[in-house]
């Protein structure tokens, strides 16, 4: 018994000098920016579960995905595909339905450029924040085109402004709301 009471002193001992470590670590580190601009690890927010690829008959994975919206009256989601200039209109399994990437106008057909943000109000129409063409794209809920709202003029803003939509929403008026990546004035 003094022998197992001895082996149990020493395990203890053992432990309580050199510390055991038990966790589950995240497959990567995050960080966040102190107010000096210096780079500090931080917990991970969130640990992914799974990896979903989307197939879009173009074999183009996502590229630089920057908004995703759902409409429940649709049934559809909505992914602001940046990198591949682009919104994706999927169902709830993620099958693409729609790929948006150009629509025409009156005058020309136009195309996206790094769209930033997707929004769809109750009247089902798809607002567009189109981040590198500089304006909002409105599409019905048919996906055709209706308008395009241009970079807002008005004094409030700074000479030389430079309006860089990346995300958008609109109220029950319609009242349309702007994020712009270059302002620390509030929402547009």
């Amino acid at each position: 018994m003094k022998k197992y009471l001895t082996i149990f002193i020493t395990l203890l001992l053992a432990v309580s000098v050199c510390g055991i470590v038990s966790h589950a670590a995240a497959p990567y580190e995050t960080y966040t920016y102190s107010y000096t601009g210096k780079a500090q690890i931080s917990p991970a927010a969130y640990e992914p579960e799974e990896e979903i690829v989307i197939q879009t008959g173009e074999n183009k994975l996502l590229n630089n995905p920057n908004d995703i919206f759902y409409d429940k009256t649709s049934d559809r989601i909505f992914i602001a595909d940046s990198g591949n200039d682009r919104i994706l209109v999927t169902d709830p399994q993620l099958n693409v339905k729609a790929v948006l990437s150009e629509f025409s106008t009156k005058e020309k057909t136009e195309t996206l450029k790094e769209p930033g943000g997707v929004f769809v109000n109750s009247k089902g129409y798809l607002y567009v924040a189109d981040t590198k063409n500089a304006r909002i794209v409105i599409f019905d809920k048919n996906l055709k085109f209706v308008k395009i709202l241009p970079p807002l003029s008005t004094d409030v803003l700074p000479e030389g402004f430079a309006y860089t939509p990346t995300a958008v929403v609109t109220d029950n008026a319609d009242n349309v709301y702007v994020v712009s990546k270059n302002t620390n004035m509030g929402i547009i």
